[in-house]
This record gives C-alpha cells, sequence and structure tokens, in this order.
C-alpha cells in the first residue's frame, strides 16, 4: 500500500516497505526501512533507498498522533539518521500546520531542498498511512477503505500522477 498526497501543483507518492518491530536484540538503528518516493506534477523526482529506520517510522506516527490531539506548543523538529526527510511541526499561528523538507541528492547531498506545507488533513491521511503501515490498523478498517475509495491509498505497484 502507498499513499499519494494531492497538494496544490505537486503529487506526492509515499511507499513504506519492512516496517517491523525490533526484537530485544536488535539494533534499531540497523532496522532499516526501504523508502520509495516520487514526486510529479510540479517537477520530476523519485526516491528509493532505505532512509528511515523502523523507530523513525514509528517515531514519526507518534509525533503526528501528538500533534493532532494537541499536544504540541511549540515548534518540534524531527531529524532522522540518514538526512534526506525533516519533519517540523508548527504552532497554531503558522501558513501551514507542519513541513516536510526533502533534501534533493545528486551524488552526494545537495543544498538544495523542498519544503512541502502539510495541512492537518494531509497529516491526518499520513497518519492513516502510517497506522497501517505500523500495524496499528488493518486494510479493513473502515477508515482505510475510505482512504482507498478517496484515491489517498493506493494499491502497490500502480504509481500514477
Amino acid at each position: 500500500m502507498r499513499i499519494r498526497l494531492k497538494l496544490d501543483v505537486l503529487n506526492i507518492q509515499l511507499k513504506i516497505k519492512g516496517w517491523h518491530i525490533c526484537a530485544d536484540n536488535e539494533d534499531p538503528y540497523d532496522n532499516w526501512c526501504s523508502i520509495e518516493l516520487y514526486l510529479s506534477e510540479l517537477m520530476d523526482y523519485n526516491l528509493e533507498s532505505a532512509v528511515m529506520t523502523s523507530d523513525e517510522v514509528s517515531e514519526l506516527s507518534d509525533l503526528i498522533d501528538r500533534f493532532l490531539n494537541g499536544e504540541l506548543n511549540d515548534t518540534v523538529r524531527l531529524d532522522f539518521l540518514e538526512p534526506d526527510f525533516e519533519f517540523v511541526f508548527l504552532p497554531s499561528d503558522s501558513d501551514s500546520d507542519a513541513q516536510w523538507i526533502i533534501h534533493f541528492w545528486s551524488g552526494a547531498l545537495s543544498d538544495t531542498f523542498l519544503t512541502i506545507g502539510l495541512e492537518k488533513d494531509d497529516l491526518f491521511a499520513l497518519q492513516i498511512y502510517l497506522k497501517l503501515i505500523t500495524k496499528q490498523i488493518t486494510k479493513s478498517d473502515p477508515i482505510v477503505s475510505e482512504y482507498i475509495e478517496k484515491g489517498i491509498l493506493l494499491p502497490e505497484y500502480k504509481w500514477e500522477n
């Protein structure tokens, strides 16, 4: 399963594979998920790499939960071991609710990045996807069916613009 967020001028598709709970004897920093990210419409960009650990996926899910439940009063930045992504959760007086910062590579990490403003609806959709990936909900859950119907959650291997 993957998520598609259609923003004003950008189509984002994200797929996370390989998430699992770390065993007690497993190094949480050596528990990588495979990430597929496709950006289209405004620009064409794709990333297929292990850029987040299972623990980082869970941490992002938890932080989105806390944000959506009104538990964050200050700006909170979430960085990962690999510098491809950052998420910044903003106070309620900001133009957007959160920012997803994507750093681009050109042989090596470049100084070029894209900041995507995410609203609560986008964050809620991302949260549904992360809960599905982290097995907190299943494909048979009504909210998953609703998001599949809306074209926000999409079947595997059917990349669309």
